[in-house]
This record gives structure tokens, sequence and C-alpha cells, in this order.
């Protein structure tokens, strides 16, 4: 019998022991990433088949034009962090050493970690720690903010590694996410939301528009 608090536990220790395998290179460090999404995004697609990307019922006819309110709110979330991350842990959101390796811009790697590694990222993520997060907390308890609660931990969790301000960062991106996600719905604004959030840090550019804003003041 498919229990999703089950597949949710599963797929959190997933995020957490790929973590623990070592890697020697750029190459491999790609591959165990994207082997540990691949994965988690299988045993999702066996658990809820076609309905992967469904919307669920609350999503409403209107909920796709409430799309606009989050990439807003999304953008002044991203602003908020970068402040903090600065602020108060005197740290960029971008540290080599804790988020994936950066290449030159010519580099063909780069160009598959942009595209691909970040799709992968953004569906992995959003199907573990919005949909499925959802569906395993509804089981035990009925409350949004119970799930709104632990789905941002569980996210938070994966991010340790990077950094205090990583992870405060990832906590308050669960919370925003996921009380989102229960009032309209739907996974693909989320799911594009966070591929080009994503895109913004490995780029560089929030570094570049915080120097920028620093600078100013």
């Amino acid at each position: 019998m498919k229990h999703p608090l089950l597949l949710f536990l599963l797929s959190l220790a997933v995020f957490h022991l790929a973590e623990e395998v070592p890697v020697t290179s750029d190459a491999t460090f790609m591959l165990k990433d994207y082997g540990k999404r691949l994965i988690i995004i299988a045993l999702c697609f066996w658990f809820y088949g076609r309905q992967l990307f469904a919307d669920s019922a609350t999503a409403g006819s209107g909920a796709f034009w409430r799309s606009g309110r989050l990439f807003i709110s999304f953008l002044l979330l991203l602003l908020a962090c970068i402040l903090v991350n600065i602020f108060l842990f005197g740290e960029s959101m971008e540290r080599p050493g804790h988020t994936p390796p950066k290449y030159p811009v010519d580099d063909l790697l780069f160009a598959i970690d942009m595209t691909i590694g970040l799709v992968l990222v953004a569906v992995s993520e959003e199907l573990v720690f919005r949909k499925l997060a959802r569906d395993a907390i509804r089981r035990i308890s009925r409350f949004g903010i119970v799930a709104v609660v632990i789905s941002a931990l569980a996210f938070a969790s994966i991010h340790i590694d990077s950094g205090p301000g990583d992870t405060f960062q990832a906590f308050v991106v669960g919370i925003i996410f996921m009380s989102w996600y229960l009032r309209n719905g739907r996974l693909v604004p989320l799911i594009v939301a966070h591929y080009f959030f994503n895109l913004l840090i490995f780029t560089g550019q929030i570094d570049y528009m915080v120097e920028r804003l620093v600078g100013a003041g």
C-alpha cells in the first residue's frame, strides 16, 4: 500500500544520505546530484503516476492569474533574504565549497548544470517538499500551519551544509512556497520560480546585485 508519509521520509533520507557520498570532481558531483534527484522523481512518479504535476482541488479557475502574486512576493522575499544573509550572517548567498561547483561561463558542464541540473533541482524539491509533504502531513494533521512549518523545516534541513544563511533562506522560502501551494494548489508555478531563483544564485547575479546595492549605500 502506498503511503505518502513513508515516501516523504524515504525521499528526505535520499537527500541526506547522498551528501555522504564522496566526490572527486565536478563531473562526479553532478552525477551524484542528478542521480539522487532522478531517483526521487521516479519514486514520486511511481506514487502519483499521471497526476504527478496535476493541480489539486484547491486550485480554482483563477489560480493561474494569482501566480503573478507569487513572483512579486518572491522577489521581495529574495531581497529580504539577501539582506539577512549579509547583515545578520555576514555572508553572501554564493559561497565556494558549499554551493554546487561553478564552471567557466563557456564550459559545457556549466550549460548542462544551469539547464538540466537546475530543472532537476526545482522539480525534485517541489515534488518532495510541497506536493508530497502536503499529502504526507495531512495524514497526521489537518491544520495547514503544521504542514507549512514541518515542510519548511525539512526543506531547510537539506541546506544545512550550505551554512546558516542558506538554511535560514530555505526555511523562509519553504514557508512562503507551502503557504502559496496550500492556498492555490498549483505546483508548476513554484517549479518555475524555484528554477529561476536558483539560476540567479548559481550564475552569480544575486551577488552582483548585492555588491551594487551595498556599494551604492
